[in-house]
């Protein structure tokens, strides 16, 4: 998903390409060539760089808050969101992995991470490091539900109307609704939240979907206050009146038939 080399150049190399150089001459077919490996290497120098800073940020947020201070994780959060905004696509694809490595840790939450854990997991570990990642599993912030919300959260404030992170928030409640107990539910309902925060019309799409096939009664009350939060910001999406009449109608329509008067007030 992520890639570290620069795009690809077919434009500037096929038969068109040679066409033009032909007409400028040698010259300029050489000065193009070194111009674009100048440019290729500060891309992957520029990528390095982000990618470092992201290590950071990310390892800041993850060591909240017990090795790491409120302060320091806050900053952590706004360099991530100015990395975003300010990056190219593979740098925001890079956001998306840390992101998504950070809440898979939600399949450990079943287990007890303990001594025994880890010498199970790995039998040739070194005693001191075993107790060391028991120490990291007892405090790191993506090891409890409060960290794994709060990492949900900034995935959904990154870019509301982006798809990429919407169908990672999809992925994620799609596992966690495999795993039936307490700690699941809480994060698929912050997910369900998350989404209708979201302005992309996948997350819309997705809440209409489960709310039309989920037989499940908590799941609907908690659908429907999330397709709420989305009738009430309509008017606020840019899009066409034809597009608003038409989501309009949809939402209506599942709010009123699928989940009834009786689900949301």
């Amino acid at each position: 998903m992520i890639s570290d080399k620069p795009a690809d150049k077919k434009t500037e190399t096929g038969p068109d390409a040679k066409a033009d150089n032909k007409t400028d001459g040698k010259t300029n077919d050489k000065t193009d060539g070194k111009t674009d490996h100048k440019t290729d290497s500060k891309t992957d120098l520029l990528l390095q760089e982000n990618l470092q800073k992201l290590e950071k940020a990310f390892f800041s947020i993850k060591f909240y808050p017990v090795a790491v201070k409120e302060k320091d994780m806050k900053d952590a959060i706004s360099e991530i969101h100015k990395l975003y905004s300010a990056g190219d696509e593979p740098t925001k694809q890079m956001v998306i992995y840390f992101i998504h490595d950070f809440l898979s840790a939600s399949v450990q939450l079943k287990f007890m991470q303990n001594q025994e854990f880890f010498q199970m997991k790995n039998r040739n570990s070194d005693l001191g490091q075993v107790r060391m990642d028991v120490y990291r599993a007892m405090f790191n912030y993506n090891t409890s539900l409060e960290g794994l919300i709060a990492m949900i959260g900034l995935l959904a404030s990154l870019d509301s109307g982006n798809s990429d992170n919407v169908k990672l928030l999809t992925y994620h409640y799609s596992h966690l609704s495999t795993i039936e107990n307490e700690a699941s539910r809480t994060l698929r309902n912050a997910i369900l939240d998350a989404l209708g925060e979201c302005d992309s019309e996948y997350a819309l799409n997705a809440l209409l979907n489960y709310a039309k096939y989920t037989d499940d009664e908590r799941i609907l009350n908690r659908l429907a206050a999330s397709l709420s939060v989305w009738m009430k910001k309509i008017e606020e999406l840019k899009i066409s009146e034809k597009d608003r009449r038409r989501i309009s109608s949809k939402l209506q329509q599942v709010l009123s038939k699928e989940l009834g008067s009786s689900h949301y007030g």
